[in-house]
């Protein structure tokens, strides 16, 4: 096949010589072991595109009963799981979507395809029940008997599901595909995809408004959704402005009780509502009236809930039972709460109390736990304990991957490993002395049940954690495997409850949360959820923001690394289900020594509008707290802010009530501080009303400030004391520091005397910001407020507004060359045409542009351009003063030349400029072009590369009723036959008279009697020589229901002969069929350049396209053109499909005729299609042909690279001249971009192409 490499050499003396592992080199300059990489190449509301690069593979051999198998991985967690299909590694990322809307994807290119001959990849196995003995590997037996590679397409996109604030769809790359039968893999070292979003309903809309996006929600969606940072800016202004709420839902009976654990969480950031089971009719058996009141909260509150707190064990508190191989308790059903998917849209957790002397008991210890940590020994903080059975090597192997996560992303100063085996490392009471001494954090791997664990070693059971004593040292237990959290079940605690609820009111022991399953579950999806978790905890993704602390965001991080691993299976949503949280969900979990801070803040502030500095400093060492979380609450105000670099945090709260304000300031290692702060009612507070009134005075006069702009800016101020305040005046500044902005007001305003509760205006404050200062910069205007008894400061921040070029795209005109197919091609010289967009809100003034690049195969000839001036939000091609930019000879084909332009404005209020870079491809081929030549000068031109005047239009040739029928006997599916040609065709040189055609296909110029019905790349040594191949593959079934037939017709008056398969099975699929045909044209009457004959592949039906092979061979069997094998396309091919037609002629390929000077007036006595007017155009433009006969009539839109963008007529017209109007739009009425566009007709036999340009 065109453009794969072979690895079979190299393969055969690995599999001779090699060691039980190796890396397998892809990239001559790669370094082994190294991770792929994934690129986020275009993110909108219409389109992804994502690029994937890989530099090879280990492969790793094991035996299995006897048979060796070669495992494959790229540093990717991603694998297949069809059980018993081969287990393909992949790379998944998980992409937010639009709210509504149909998605697909489609492959826009790949690398050259590598083959890698003598590997046996093993089959994904069944899952197994933790404790079970792993599943066998067995070998389905039509998928590896199969030639056909697996998967499929290098691409795939699972159904959309709803994750709280995002539609989110799974996207699955595979740069390594495999044929089981020919023990082959077929690899790409680049691969780049297109996720297209349309209109329509689509599968699983979300529905709900968009609401902020609060903390604990972003932790996630950073770590998992790929295009995360692009839809953020795009939908929510970049901004995470939402906060944590807790919905706690409770007996009436334990509402007092729980009463200063509300009050606590909410002081620390988490918002808090409390639901009495009374206020919505729930009782302990009644999940439907739970599930109605979180669900009403999620679609109908200001604010919808992130987490939910139960108070009740199972019976006192509903629980929802739900069955798959076993019935469990499954907590997420009260909050998967949008979407037809089992990702939830809040974190749960539960207390699993029966009395309220035990809720208090486990408040009182998760309240100690948060607010006065045990600090007497802080060693405890950083110290961690890992514990796995032996039943299969990936226990041990999780726990080795949990602690390397504590100790080298955590910091932590130990993490002690107790593995089950012989001899065992220690005992029950080894880890209870552990748990003594202190442990933060306890990991289990292995089997279990309700009762504790079931390490033979260690055998840790309810009545052992009854025993403990660890005090205030509590532990945060994650115990990953079978019914530890089943706290549904009879005979008193489950192992998970007896951790959470253990201690008395003033002896805490146990754990501050649990997490565990609540059944059976599987030892591969353990193993994910156990890493994600701990990747959560540890991994700080950003590093300006800390990693996840809390139960609920953890456990909700493992569940979405394994969904992410194995995407939307049964599996995957059983263990959704399953795992649980007992505890809260929103508890700060401490994995790092905590620290006391001082804080500085007023003890006092007026009712009514106050702008505060909180600054936060460690108290040993005095260095500034980042990220430090303050809560002020109390009465009517409740404001979250976080601390700058240098621990300060602004903020603004404008109190109506007088009394007390909480500020709670916590978070990372901060031991909590706890202050208030008196609202009180001031004698004089004046302070700032409103928002102040911006005013340009100059320049353009839009309201905004811009560089080199006069401007002012007007405060209120009101009286929020009680007295009157007299002589108010204030004075306007910026720091010393910024000599880009002047103020000319420097004399004080006066307010006069402002009385209690009024408002002044004052008179406006001059400034001048100077030409120099940059587009975009935000100036710190402080504004200094006095009266006769008192002063106030208060800030206000103005952001400099401006014009903002960005380039967009790119317009290649290679008119004069001797291809002109609109690109750049090695040789050339060409037009450039750049669109530049004006992002920004001022209008760009007279735009030029100086075209660079400092690329050794291109000179720039003509680098100054022109796009006049551009309004704001408007774009403009440089149509009338271009670049023009010469492309060396010796440049490589699919090259990417990086170039930057230089933007810059004339004549304007101020100047501006910038630079943008980008990328041209040199002769980037596309499925729009031709295919070839081959090494004797065929091309292959399908229906869909419309730029060129050799592309067939797809006419099918029906003869199932006229045609003679091929003799296939009976019950043979293999068969080959000599037929008669009508004239000579001449193939490749020679001359023929006679045409083989087989069942399985293909057809073979002279004559013979072989068969062929295994397709293999071509050119290939299989002694049938002169192949035409329009759909090689093992076609008829043997069955008697076999109802294909074929036929073959000499079309005398069209000078062509005509092979039909007509509604053919495949041998193995007997539910897919195929009806296609080949036309062999007389050459006689159809010339070429050579004088061999042109042929045309027609497909009427394609059912099952993944596993053929279409192209031509020549007599030698060394020389072909090959179209597709295997559904690896050439770079220059499209998919096989309905209505769809190829040819292949030795005409080198020419671009459609588009004279554009041609005015027509009157009807002529020809077909014509006239040149489109205005062109270029901006928004319509008008288009006008002739028919001189009555014809069925087809024209229609297409885009450069040949893709269909509007059919503005399709029908039988009479004779006459007629006109339409193209608006610019496409067929599903959205607007389409600036560029070069092609208008086709087709009438009758007439076919006629023009270009147009459209500029916005």
């Amino acid at each position: 096949m065109k453009n794969i490499k072979s690895l079979s050499c190299l393969l055969i003396i690995l599999m001779q010589s090699v060691s039980l592992s190796q890396w397998i080199s892809l990239d001559k300059n790669n370094i082994p072991n190294s991770q792929p990489k994934v690129q986020l190449i275009s993110d909108n509301d219409f389109i992804t595109i994502i690029k994937v690069e890989i530099s090879g593979f280990q492969i790793n051999e094991f035996s299995f009963e006897g048979k060796k198998y070669q495992s494959i991985s790229f540093n990717s967690e991603a694998a297949t799981t069809q059980v018993g299909f081969p287990e393909i590694p992949h790379i998944a990322k998980i992409l937010a979507i639009p709210d509504q809307g149909n998605i697909s994807v489609e492959v826009l290119e790949t690398s050259a395809v590598q083959t890698i001959k003598g590997i046996n990849i093993p089959p994904a196995r069944e899952s197994w029940i933790e404790g079970e003995p792993e599943t066998p590997y067995v070998e389905y037996n039509e998928a590896y008997q199969s030639e056909e590679l697996y998967p499929g397409n290098f691409a795939t996109v699972e159904n959309p599901a709803v994750f709280r604030d995002f539609r989110i769809a799974r996207v699955s790359i595979f740069p390594i595909r495999y044929s089981p039968a020919r023990k082959e893999i077929q690899a790409v070292t680049s691969i780049t995809i297109k996720i297209n979003y349309t209109p329509g309903s689509g599968i699983n809309p979300k529905t709900t408004l968009d609401r902020p996006i609060a903390p604990s929600f972003a932790k996630l969606y950073r770590n998992f959704i790929f295009n995360y940072e692009e839809v953020l800016q795009r939908k929510y202004n970049g901004m995470e402005s939402g906060y944590d709420f807790m919905l706690c839902i409770m007996p009436d009976e334990f509402v007092n009780s729980f009463q200063a654990y509300a009050a606590w969480r909410q002081k620390t950031g988490t918002y808090i509502h409390i639901t009495k089971f009374s206020e919505i009719g729930a009782t302990g058996n009644n999940p439907t009236a739970v599930k109605d009141h979180i669900l009403d909260s999620y679609n109908n509150w200001q604010v919808a809930p992130t987490h939910v707190l139960l108070i009740g064990d199972a019976g006192i508190a509903p629980i929802k039972l739900i069955s798959y191989d076993y019935t469990f308790a499954y907590d997420d059903y009260f909050v998967e709460l949008e979407g037809n998917d089992f990702i939830p849209e809040m974190m749960i957790g539960r207390f699993t109390n029966q009395t309220d002397y035990r809720l208090q008991v486990m408040i009182n210890k998760f309240l100690g736990y948060e607010k006065t940590p045990y600090v007497q020994d802080v060693d405890w903080f950083k110290k961690g304990l890992v514990c796995a059975n032996d039943a299969y090597a990936s226990q041990r192997e999780t726990k080795r991957f949990t602690a390397q996560q504590m100790l080298l992303n955590g910091n932590f100063i130990s993490v002690d490993s107790m593995y089950n085996g012989y001899p065992c490392p220690g005992n029950v009471a080894t880890i209870v002395n552990m748990i003594n001494n202190g442990r933060s954090y306890l990991n289990y791997r292995g089997e279990g049940w309700s009762s504790g664990w079931w390490a033979s070693c260690f055998q840790f059971q309810t009545s052992n954690v009854s025993s403990l004593n660890n005090g205030q040292k509590l532990t945060f237990v994650t115990s990953i495997g079978c019914g530890v959290a089943m706290f549904n079940a009879s005979g008193g605690n489950c192992f998970g409850e007896e951790w959470v609820q253990l201690g008395t009111l003033t002896e805490p022991r146990g754990a501050c949360a649990f997490v565990g399953p609540t059944s059976n579950t599987h030892t591969t999806y353990n193993n994910k959820i156990d890493m994600g978790i701990y990747t959560g905890m540890f991994q700080q993704m950003i590093p300006s923001e800390p990693p996840m602390d809390s139960p609920g965001e953890a456990l909700l991080n493992g569940k979405m690394f394994m969904y992410s691993v194995f995407g939307n299976t049964m599996w995957v949503e059983y263990h959704f289900r399953i795992y649980h949280v007992l505890g809260d969900p929103s508890l700060h979990v401490w994995k790092a020594t905590p620290l006391a801070v001082n804080v500085s803040h007023p003890d006092t502030v007026i009712n009514g509008f106050n702008q505060i500095q909180i600054t936060v400093n460690y108290s040993t060492t005095g260095l500034p707290v980042p990220n430090a979380q303050i809560c002020i609450s109390g009465n009517d105000v409740y404001e979250l802010s976080k601390t700058n670099l240098n621990g300060i945090a602004m903020i603004n709260i404008s109190p109506s009530l007088l009394g007390e304000l909480s500020i709670t300031v916590r978070g990372g290692t901060v031991i909590p501080y706890e202050g208030t702060m008196q609202v009180v009612q001031g004698i004089e507070n004046v302070a700032l009303f409103g928002n102040p009134v911006v005013t340009d005075t100059d320049g353009n006069l839009d309201g905004l400030i811009n560089p080199n702009e006069n401007g002012t800016i007007t405060f209120t101020l009101k009286n929020y004391g009680t007295q009157t305040a007299n002589n108010v005046s204030a004075v306007l500044s910026v720091p010393d520091s910024i000599n880009i902005v002047q103020v000319i007001t420097t004399n004080p305003v006066s307010f006069g005397n402002i009385g209690p509760d009024q408002s002044v205006t004052g008179a406006p404050f001059q400034f001048f910001v100077k030409p120099e200062c940059a587009v975009g910069f935000t100036i710190p205007f402080k504004l200094t407020v006095t009266s006769e008894t008192s002063n106030w400061v208060y800030y206000y921040i103005l952001t400099v507004h401006g014009c903002q070029l960005v380039y967009i795209e790119n317009i290649i005109d290679d008119e004069g060359n001797i291809l002109r197919n609109y690109r750049m091609d090695p040789g050339e010289t060409v037009k450039v045409f750049l669109k530049i967009k004006n992002a920004g809100d001022d209008v760009a003034p007279e735009v030029n542009g100086i075209l660079r690049s400092t690329d050794e195969y291109i000179t720039i000839l003509d680098s100054v351009g022109t796009f006049n001036t551009i309004l704001k939000d408007s774009s403009a091609i440089n149509n009338q003063d271009y670049f023009i930019v010469k492309v060396s000879e010796t440049c490589p084909v699919q090259y990417d030349a990086l170039y930057s332009v230089l933007l810059s404005t004339q004549n304007g209020l101020y100047p501006y400029s910038n630079i943008n870079s980008f990328t041209i491809s040199v002769a980037m081929p596309s499925g729009f072009d031709p295919t070839g030549p081959d090494a004797y000068g065929y091309y292959a031109y399908s229906s869909d590369d419309v730029l060129f005047e050799q592309s067939p239009q797809y006419d099918w040739v029906e003869i199932n009723s006229t045609g003679t029928l091929f003799p296939r006997p009976a019950g043979n599916s293999n068969f080959t036959q000599t037929i008669s040609l009508p004239f000579n065709f001449k193939y490749y040189g020679n001359n023929f008279s006679q045409v083989r055609i087989s069942t399985d296909g293909w057809i073979a110029l002279g004559n013979g009697t072989q068969i062929a019905s295994q397709n293999f790349p071509l050119p290939k040594l299989d002694d049938i020589k002169n192949m035409v191949c329009p759909f090689w593959d093992d076609l008829f079934s043997t069955y008697p229901n076999e109802t294909g037939k074929i036929y073959y017709f000499n079309d005398a008056a069209n000078h062509r002969f005509v092979i039909e398969w007509d509604k053919v099975k495949h041998a193995t699929d007997t539910l897919s069929t195929e009806t296609f045909q080949v036309l062999l044209l007389d050459p006689v009457y159809y010339p070429t350049q050579t004088g061999d004959g042109e042929i045309i592949f027609q497909y009427k039906i394609v059912e099952e396209a993944g596993g053929n092979t279409v192209g031509i061979e020549d007599n030698t069997e060394t020389i072909a053109l090959q179209y597709v094998f295997d559904d690896i396309y050439s770079t220059t091919a499209t998919e096989l499909r309905n209505n769809y037609a190829i040819k292949f002629t030795t005409n080198s390929p020419t671009i459609v005729s588009v004279n554009e000077d041609d005015e027509v007036s009157g009807i002529p006595d020809n077909y014509i299609l006239e040149q489109n007017y205005p062109n270029p155009f901006n928004p319509e433009t008008h288009i006008s042909y002739s028919i001189p006969e009555q014809a069925f009539v087809k024209l229609c839109i297409y885009d450069i690279n040949g893709i269909l963008v509007r059919t503005l007529y399709e029908g039988d017209l009479s004779a006459g001249r007629y006109h339409t109007v193209w608006n610019g739009e496409n067929s599903s009425g959205f607007k389409v971009g600036s560029g070069v566009y092609f208008y086709r007709i087709q009438a009758n036999s007439f076919v006629q192409t023009r270009k147009m340009i459209l500029l916005k």
